[in-house]
């Protein structure tokens, strides 16, 4: 049985979730399992390192930006520090901007704009998503930093 949870390992694309609001993550978890994806879950940036150390495997990982103790962007740069996980792709969330004009081409452009920046920053594709976001979107944007599309 072991050899076989191993080996559905290498073939389901596996998603590590860091959020502090339980709902968010549930809700996150129900969407992506469901889209045939195996996902684990952390509470916090700081649980995230500690699961990454345990179970280097993941396929990407999915952050929310604000976080009590180590937020998203830390855990970012924590993650880029650690040889092994260099090259992991990361998708973080944040709250929509106050001052962003409603439309989805402004959302996707803020979007864009703002992945380019933390890519160039990091030198690894990181990709941004907008919260609040519709199912569909969010596995669309998960797809896509799997399958660097």
């Amino acid at each position: 049985m072991a050899e076989w949870s191993k080996e559905v390992r290498r073939i389901l694309k596996r998603v590590l979730v860091v959020d502090d609001e339980p709902r968010i993550v549930g809700n996150i978890l129900a969407v992506l399992e469901a889209a045939g994806l195996h996902v684990c879950a952390a509470s916090s940036g700081e649980k995230a390192l500690e699961r990454l150390a345990l179970e280097p495997d993941y396929d990407l990982l999915l952050t929310d930006a604000m976080m009590p103790g180590m937020d998203g962007f830390e855990l970012l740069r924590a993650v880029r520090e650690q040889p092994a996980f260099a090259s992991l792709p990361v998708l973080i969330t944040v709250a929509y901007p106050e001052d962003l004009p409603l439309g989805m081409a402004t959302i996707e452009a803020y979007q864009q704009g703002y992945a380019e920046t933390l890519t160039a920053e990091f030198g690894v594709p990181t990709g941004v998503l907008i919260k609040p976001f519709h199912p569909a979107i969010l596995v669309q944007t998960v797809n896509a930093m799997l399958h660097g599309t």
